[in-house]
Order: C-alpha cells, then sequence, then structure tokens
C-alpha cells in the first residue's frame, strides 16, 4: 500500500508555490536572523555568489528559456570515443573488459542473463521498479505517476519540489538519475542484444528534449543531476564495449545499430556539471548531498579529462571528499547521519572514489579513501546481521548507487563484498564475491577471487560508541541493536525519534523491527508517524513523543541518547543507556543476554515521584503472527514454522494490525509502501519510580517460558531489580543495580 494524497486534491504547482511562500511564521524569520548571525564569512561570501548566480539563472529563464547550444566542436567527444574504442578506460565500467566481466558473471551465476534480460524487457515494455514501486509507467520525464501529478517546467529556482502540489519528487528524481540504464548496460553486454543500447539512446534523447537546462524539477538537485551524470558515464562506456568496429564513416556513434549522438551527449554533462559545480551543497545540505555531487565531479572528471573542464571537477571533487571523510565519518566508521540507509550510501561513495581514484592513478587520494572505505565497512559489517541485512534506523529513501542487479536496498551483501576485494579484506564477505562485484571491481574482483575465508568470523558483540549503537550477537544468529546515540546530524533531517529503541533478530528470523519511512513530504501526518517515538521499539511517557518534529527535516526538539555502560563477552552483554527525552524524567534502558537464555529488557522511569503512564511498543516483522497466550504473554509465530515469546512483567498488553487509529501495526520495508504487521503495546501507570521488565526468546514448541520478578533483600539496596525466566527445568536469574550489577545466572 502506498503512502500518497488522496486522489481528489490536486492543487496547482501555482497554489503550491503560493503555499510554500505564505508559510513564513515569525519563528521561522527569528530562526533565519540567528542563523544569519551564527554565519562564517566564508559562508556569507559563497551564499551571496550562488544567490547571484540564481538570480542570474532566473532572469536569463525570463528574457528567453535556454536551450541546448548546437553541439561545438566534434573533435573532443570524436578523441573519447576513439580512446574508449581502443579499450582505454578511467571509469569502473571498462570496456575493454567486456568479454571478461560476461564471462566472470555467467561462470558464477548461470542464470544472470535470464535474470537481466527479464529486468531490461520489462523496461523496454515502459514499465519500472522503482523505490517500493512495481511497473510504473511515466508519461514524461517530470511526472509522477503514484499520485498523478505534474512538476512545471519552470527555472530550476522556483520549483516548489517538497511541495505536494508538484507530486512525490523522490519519484520523479529516481526515474531521472537513469539508473535503469546501468540494467539495460548489465543485459546488453550479457546477451549481446542491441535492442538495450538503442533504448539507452532513445531515452537520452528524449530527456535532452524535454529537459533544456536550467528547466524543471530535474535541474532543481544538484544531488540527483550528479547522480544522472554518473549513471550517463556508466552507461557510454558500456556501450563502448560494441566501439571495437565503429560504423563506416561514423565519428559520432558506438556502433551501426546505437547512434549515440556523442558531441551532444557530451555537451550535455558538461552544462549539468557546471550546473552543480555552481550550486554545491556546501551549506544546504552538506551530508550526504554534498559528497554525492562531489563525487559526480570526481568520477566524471577522472573519466573524460578531455572535457575542457574535467581537472577542475576532478580538483573540487576531489577536496570535498577528502574533507569531508572527518566531518561525516565518525571514529567508529559510522555516518555522521546515524541513519543506516546513509551509512550505505556513503560506503559506496567512499568505494567508487577510491576505485576511480586507482584507475586515475591518483595515488594519494586512493590512500585516503582506502582508509575512509576501510571504516566505513569495519562498521556497515558490524551493524549488519548474519545475512548481510542492515536494520532500518533513520531515514531510508529506497535509493542505491549502482542498482545494477535487482537487489534490496538493505542488502549489503554487494557494497561489503566491493569493498572486500578493493581492500583485499575477506573477512568482510562472509557471504562470497555478489554480482556487483564484477561489474563494478572487475580486475580487483579477479585478483583477489579467494572469498569466503574458509571459516568465515562473525563479528562479535560490540559497542560503537562515537555514533552510540550497541550491536548484540549470540553466536547462532540472533543479532540487536540499540540505538543509544546522538538525534543524527545538525538538523537532524534524516534522523527519528528512536531513542533507546532496539532491533531484534532471532536465530535467522528478524522479529522486531524498524517501521521504516514510507514517505517524505506526500503525506506530512504519515511522515510524522512513522518517523515518531510510538513507531519505534521503545518507551513513550505520557503519550509524548521523545523529539517533537518541524516538517519534514526538521525537529523542534530532540532527544539525546547515552551509553552509560557497556560489558561484553563471548557468552554474556549487558547495556545500560539513557536518553534526555522526557527531561525532567529520565527513561534508562538495560539489555541482558546470556547464551541460551533469551534476552531481558528493562525499562526504568525515573524523576518526578508523581504519577506517570508508559507505553512500550513492540514493533514485528511481518512475517510473525502474534497473539496473547495467558497474563503477561505473547506468543508470535512465524510463517516458516519457529515460534518465539514477549514475556512482561506488569502493565496491560493491547495488540495492533494496520489500524489506522491509532497508526500502529504498520511497516514500510521500504520508500514509498506500507503494509500491516503487528505491534504490541504494554502499557503501566504508577508513581515513580518504577520499571518495566521484558524478556523476548525462541521458543521450542513445549515449555511455555515464565518471567517473574524477584523480591529483593532490604539491605541490597533501593535500586535492586531481580528476575528470573523459567523454561521447563531450566531458569536464568538476571540481578541489576545491586552488589551484582548485571548479573545473570543460568
Amino acid at each position: 500500500m502506498a503512502a500518497c494524497v488522496s486522489a481528489d486534491r490536486r492543487p496547482s504547482p501555482r497554489a503550491g508555490r503560493r503555499a510554500a511562500r505564505n508559510r513564513r511564521p515569525f519563528q521561522s524569520r527569528m530562526n533565519a536572523f540567528n542563523r544569519l548571525r551564527r554565519m562564517t564569512f566564508e559562508e556569507g561570501r559563497w551564499r551571496s555568489r550562488e544567490m547571484a548566480r540564481t538570480l542570474g539563472d532566473r532572469v536569463r529563464f525570463r528574457i528567453a528559456k535556454p536551450q541546448w547550444p548546437r553541439s561545438r566542436d566534434a573533435s573532443v567527444a570524436e578523441a573519447i570515443v576513439d580512446r574508449l574504442s581502443r579499450g582505454q578506460s578511467r571509469c569502473v565500467i571498462d570496456p575493454s573488459r567486456a568479454d571478461v566481466v560476461r564471462d566472470a558473471v555467467l561462470t558464477r551465476w548461470p542464470g544472470a542473463a535470464a535474470d537481466a534480460t527479464v529486468r531490461a524487457d520489462h523496461i523496454l515494455a515502459g514499465h519500472y521498479d522503482l523505490l517500493g514501486y512495481r511497473g510504473l509507467r511515466f508519461s514524461d520525464w517530470h511526472s509522477d505517476p503514484v499520485h498523478h501529478r505534474t512538476a512545471p517546467r519552470i527555472c530550476w529556482a522556483e520549483v516548489p519540489y517538497l511541495h505536494p502540489a508538484v507530486g512525490d519528487h523522490k519519484i520523479i528524481w529516481e526515474f531521472n538519475r537513469h539508473q535503469h540504464w546501468l540494467q539495460l548496460g548489465r543485459a546488453l553486454w550479457l546477451t549481446g542484444d542491441e535492442r538495450y543500447a538503442r533504448e539507452i539512446v532513445r531515452q537520452f534523447d528524449i530527456w535532452l528534449d524535454e529537459n533544456p537546462p536550467l528547466t524543471g524539477i530535474n535541474w532543481a538537485s544538484m544531488l540527483e543531476i550528479g547522480f544522472r551524470t554518473i549513471s550517463w558515464t556508466m552507461a557510454i562506456h558500456f556501450l563502448a564495449a560494441g566501439s571495437r568496429q565503429p560504423a563506416a564513416g561514423s565519428k559520432n556513434a558506438f556502433t551501426a545499430s546505437c547512434q549515440l549522438p556523442a558531441a551532444r551527449f557530451f555537451d550535455a554533462i558538461d552544462r549539468q556539471l557546471t550546473h552543480v559545480e555552481q550550486h554545491l551543497s556546501y551549506y544546504f545540505s552538506p551530508n550526504t548531498h554534498l559528497t554525492g555531487e562531489a563525487l559526480a565531479l570526481y568520477v566524471v572528471g577522472q573519466a573524460f579529462p578531455e572535457l575542457r573542464a574535467s581537472q577542475r571537477w576532478v580538483t573540487t571533487g576531489r577536496r570535498i571528499l577528502l574533507r569531508e571523510i572527518e566531518r561525516q565519518i565518525l571514529p567508529d566508521g559510522g555516518h555522521a547521519e546515524r541513519s543506516t540507509h546513509y551509512q550505505r550510501y556513503t560506503l559506496d561513495f567512499y568505494l567508487l572514489a577510491l576505485l576511480t581514484a586507482r584507475r586515475a592513478a591518483d595515488v594519494d587520494a586512493a590512500r585516503t579513501f582506502a582508509h575512509a572505505v576501510s571504516r566505513l565497512a569495519d562498521f556497515t559489517r558490524a551493524m549488519a546481521d548474519d545475512d548481510g541485512r542492515l536494520p532500518l534506523i533513520g531515514d531510508d529513501d529506497g535509493g542505491m548507487l549502482w542498482p545494477i542487479a535487482g537487489r534490496e536496498c538493505n542488502d549489503v551483501r554487494d557494497s561489503l563484498a566491493v569493498a572486500a576485494v578493493a581492500l583485499d579484506r575477506p573477512d568482510l564477505a562472509p557471504w562470497g564475491l555478489q554480482e556487483e562485484t564484477f561489474w563494478i571491481a572487475a580486475p580487483e574482483a579477479l585478483a583477489n577471487d579467494r572469498i569466503p575465508n574458509p571459516e568465515p568470523r562473525i563479528p562479535a558483540s560490540m559497542t560503537l560508541p562515537h555514533t552510540g549503537y550497541i550491536v548484540l550477537r549470540d553466536g547462532e544468529g540472533g543479532h540487536a541493536v540499540l540505538d543509544a546515540g546522538a538525534h543524527g546530524y545538525m538538523n537532524g533531517g534524516h534522523a527519528h525519534a528512536d531513542a533507546l529503541s532496539l532491533t531484534l533478530r532471532i536465530g535467522k528470523r528478524s522479529l522486531l523491527v524498524d517501521p521504516g519511512t514510507s514517505t517524505y513530504t506526500m503525506d506530512p501526518q504519515l511522515r510524522d508517524r512513522m518517523r515518531g517515538s510510538f513507531n519505534h521499539n521503545t518507551l513513550s511517557v505520557d503519550g509524548r513523543p521523545q523529539s517533537l518534529p518541524a516538517g519534514p527535516f526538521q525537529w523542534t526538539t530532540s532527544a539525546a541518547g547515552r551509553v552509560n555502560v557497556s560489558r561484553h563477552t563471548a557468552g554474556f552483554d549487558w547495556v545500560e543507556a539513557v536518553h534526555d527525552g522526557y527531561a525532567p524524567l529520565e527513561h534508562r534502558r538495560s539489555i541482558v543476554r546470556a547464551d541460551g537464555a533469551g534476552w531481558l529488557i528493562v525499562d526504568e522511569l525515573r524523576g518526578d515521584p508523581g504519577e506517570h503512564s508508559a507505553v512500550a511498543h513492540w514493533h514485528f516483522d511481518p512475517s510473525w503472527m502474534v497473539h496473547a497466550d495467558g497474563r503477561g504473554r505473547l506468543r508470535a509465530a512465524h510463517l516458516e514454522g519457529e515460534e518465539a515469546w514477549l514475556l512482561f512483567d506488569a502493565g496491560q498488553a493491547t495488540l495492533q494490525h494496520g489500524d489506522e487509529q491509532s497508526g500502529l501495526g504498520w511497516f514500510a520495508p521500504v520508500y514509498g509502501t506500507l503494509v500491516p504487521t503487528w505491534t504490541a503495546r504494554i502499557t503501566r501507570t504508577a508513581r515513580l519510580p518504577f520499571s518495566m521488565l521484558t524478556w523476548i526468546g525462541d521458543g521450542d514448541g513445549t515449555d511455555v517460558p515464565v518471567l517473574e520478578r524477584l523480591e529483593v533483600a532490604a539491605d541490597a539496596g533501593g535500586d535492586v531489580i531481580a528476575a528470573r525466566v523459567r523454561r521447563g527445568e531450566f531458569a536464568s536469574t538476571y540481578v541489576l543495580h545491586g552488589r551484582n550489577c548485571g548479573d545473570a545466572r543460568g
């Protein structure tokens, strides 16, 4: 089920622009004034220049709408075509290796050609699988077919792309990234069918006709332009594999059946990257927007050194990429956004930068990029479960850098496999090589084809102190991530109100999930609901969220988590963390894990001694059916037959499944989707301080587990919590905060 605005409400683009202008409350003006006071001279100078360039674009657009220039001297394009035809490439897609890549892929994955054909023929038929949507049909390059809206073809700087009136900008931009050209290129190389080459050229011609310079939504985001030019660069290298025998008398095309107007192609690349260069997101979105734009300048500039501006692009992109390593990549290897999706983006950005630097003999940059990739990959491997999937923490926009083989966006086995061969570190890819490895890093993959290790090493439990994540593993596939860090990066644009939230996998099954994102701008209520505290596996107090949103990418207040203590041994983990979202009240969460004993979660609420109500929310993966099985006990049955238990010591439990009124019981596995699932709410009202105990474990189909709180001797101290879990003849006893703090005995 896709999140959308109802079809009977279609405000015009003009109404959208007017609404956007009119929503400027006094607080926003004060924020702008305070921001101006804090602005550095360097920032002020850049913003002034950028505003002047934007004003110039608006003036030129009003005087005479810009058009693509007539192709200039074609000699540069001919030189690039000639170089590529001779097998001299500085792109990760190397035409001279087409046969080697095809043989390597088909030898390891015999069904790859058939899979590529199905996906490419789907595109030829005009059907597109983008984000969480399947079979989309686009009427043009400016339309959102899900919500039946079209962005206005006005000056790029005036397009209100965040307003629902123009449609979902994410859908429009995803289509205009042209990353489906990579799927066409894959099919071209694996099958030799030139229909796929002709489709790339056909779409290129139509896109230029519908997107003249500075016009419309596809010129409004510098990051999206950057992604598009990277796709174009890879696509022309896919096409160049057939250029060894160019058509007779043709100096501006690759093959007789694939008449790519090369001069026009490179003019369009130049015009777009010049636009990016003039409007870099130094201060607008100095996160993955900035690094993605820099990556495009660096990669495309290195790929086409014959272009007049290429060296300038390389210099600018290189400088930004190197500088942002220390700004955006924390010492533990996590990205500062604290979103697992943007972690994956950043790993892929620096992988592509590293591979490009090596092919361009940029030795110094390659060395620094390799160090950054190593940190990012270590963090990503730690966060991923034993199937190579990341939990959905923070925003997930459904996008990827190289969606060449139809992989799901939370599956990072391809990225880690590329990192493994690029760094010669097989430990990063215990699942072995992936198909994308040969497309993105063919020389490295062929040289380091000894993955997996004979005995793959599973990472141990660990605390990642700078991002604030705690990763717990039980050696049997169990995997938990506790979020106890800061609220995102800068304004927290991609953060969720998820302090002390937990995701949990038991055995080989995901059990507790972060419900995901679903939408950014098309449904403000759904946006706030999906990133709110009630939709995360944490505690809410007195009906309040931990953090208050203020628009799709802003927050009025934000909670910050802190790890108090974490201890990890081979068979035992104990962690304790707090956050300040309910100040002056304090929510403290402890987790104790022992081999064979399940997972004990203790939530404590301290502060004002008055009466308060606390609700623990638990969101289950849709593959589980959940029902109450006696007092203080929920039983979960997996579609494949496994069983799990959630026990609680106090409070009232209610279950929601796809409930519209409460907004609970929903899961968005990828942007644009919303599917029903089970949510458990366990509510307790009492005078502070009080605590809530939850135990989660698998079932054996026979013994029903029992959780009981134990009475503590008076001399043990008032803050001691003790509990026992009995399963048949086996019992585990837990003691927290006393002299045996953090102790668990079986």
